[in-house]
């Protein structure tokens, strides 16, 4: 009896010396690597297709999706205030949708509204594809620039950044 219980004690002890050694191989900085998933950080391409005279195009920003549903973005086009938040879902099969407010403040810091973004994405590989609209709202919901035509029509092109 003594041999039996001695022989699965060491298979038990194999499997979990196994389990252990090949998640060490496994880094948080690759994990999501080619996933189709958008959990991470991405570097992304912003062209605006119908922008209004001295709005920067392209821009870039920066889009981290949480595992949970959450993004948190940001961008270097010095008319869109930063950082934008909000959630993503899967929408397809190969697709994803995010919805992101940003709050929107006059010269002197006073909120005058929000920028409220719909994205639709593609994943293939580490590079994604997208379109999207911007709406700029004042307070009570209506158009910030009536001005122009709304909503502002996008397209994005992204690559995952990874850990060097």
């Amino acid at each position: 009896m003594k041999v039996q219980s001695s022989m699965n004690f060491k298979t038990q002890m194999f499997v979990a010396i196994a389990i252990v050694t090949s998640l060490m191989f496994v880094s948080p900085a690759n994990a999501f690597t080619g996933s189709t998933n958008p959990e991470g950080t991405w570097l992304v391409e912003v062209r605006v297709s119908d922008a209004p005279p001295g709005f920067p195009v392209p821009f870039t920003a920066l889009e981290t999706y949480s595992r949970s549903g959450g993004i948190v973005t940001s961008n270097n086009n010095p008319l869109i205030p930063r950082p934008g938040q909000g959630a993503w879902t899967k929408s397809s099969s190969d697709g994803y949708t995010a919805s992101i407010i940003f709050f929107f403040f006059d010269p002197i810091g006073t909120p005058i509204g929000t920028v409220d973004v719909t994205h639709r994405f593609t994943i293939e590989g580490d590079v994604y594809t997208g379109t999207g609209e911007a709406q700029f709202k004042n307070l009570d919901g209506e158009p910030l620039f009536p001005e122009h035509p709304q909503p502002f029509t996008f397209t994005s092109r992204g690559r995952r950044v990874t850990a060097e």
